[in-house]
């Protein structure tokens, strides 16, 4: 009985560790200047046995699927941003396992002037936590840009 009461302990931490990771609410940014339109993708955790790939990008969505997984929790804001493939592709920024509080902002996506795409982003590292997480940011961007070279670059 204590060992099934502790595995609901558990699990129940790995849950609040997978929703905690990931921050509500849908938003577009467009940068300034040259910036592309992207939307920020909320409730998704990258899966812990994947092996991480050489490019940022994601244009299909069985490698999707492979990298990511998705953190529903109930509520109107509960879903994870949709993506089309058809229409849209990924760029994700993750960060290696921390027991650090830590928050990936979006910054600009451009285009430099070879033809590649340049996402900057910003990361803040706080408090200690009692249990490690894998900071992810995670944006989807017109498919129109799918041809390019992707760069993410830390500001």
């Amino acid at each position: 009985m204590k060992k099934r009461m502790m595995w609901c302990v558990a699990a129940a931490a790995a849950v609040m560790m997978v929703v905690s990771a990931c921050a509500s609410g849908l938003r577009q940014t467009k940068g300034a200047g040259k910036g592309i339109a992207y939307t920020v993708a909320q409730r998704y955790f990258l899966n812990g046995d994947v092996r991480m790939p050489a490019s940022a990008k994601v244009d299909n969505e069985a490698d999707f699927n492979r990298l990511f997984g998705m953190a529903t929790v109930m509520g109107p804001d509960g879903q994870p941003t949709p993506i089309d493939f058809a229409r849209s592709f990924a760029i994700f920024v993750a960060l290696p396992e921390t027991d650090r509080s830590t928050d990936i902002t979006p910054g600009k996506l451009t285009v430099a002037a070879d033809g590649t795409l340049r996402f900057t982003y910003r990361v803040k590292r706080g408090d200690k936590r009692s249990y490690t997480i894998r900071p992810l940011l995670l944006i989807f961007v017109d498919k129109a840009y799918a041809g390019r070279k992707v760069v993410t670059e830390e500001i």
